[in-house]
């Protein structure tokens, strides 16, 4: 997945190569540490940069913020476990970062337009139309 995500940062952006730096540390970070529940500051700290700066760095290079960033790349991940797993969704849900299973619904539906279970069921409608 960081070669999917690592994409979005693009060298036409006008930032300095420390500015880049910065971004894809921030972007290793959360890669790393997304299973457990960080925050802006602690990712912002793990850079060495004030967490407002940090966000508008991030945002300009890559086009997300550091929490849309954070919750697509968690969502990508609970697509995998849809598609690889039989998991129910609160397991998968603290399997990603998510206190709780609304979060995952939530950020689920907003990226994709449909629901962690219609996701799961439309792979296994293609499986079985592909048999």
């Amino acid at each position: 997945l960081l070669g999917y995500f690592s994409v979005v940062i693009t060298a036409d952006k006008k930032l300095p190569e420390d500015a880049s730096n910065h971004v894809n540390k921030a972007i290793a970070f959360m890669e790393e540490y997304y299973i457990r529940d960080i925050s802006i500051p602690q990712i912002a700290e793990s850079v060495a940069l004030n967490p407002v700066y940090l966000n508008k760095l991030f945002k300009l290079s890559t086009g997300k913020t550091l929490s849309d960033y954070l919750n697509l790349y968690r969502i990508q991940i609970a697509k995998q476990f849809l598609a690889q797993t039989s998991l129910p969704l609160n397991a998968i849900s603290e399997k990603v970062g998510y206190n709780d299973v609304r979060s995952l619904l939530r950020y689920f539906k907003k990226y994709n337009g449909i629901s962690p279970t219609e996701y799961r069921q439309g792979l296994a409608n293609d499986a079985a139309s592909h048999s």
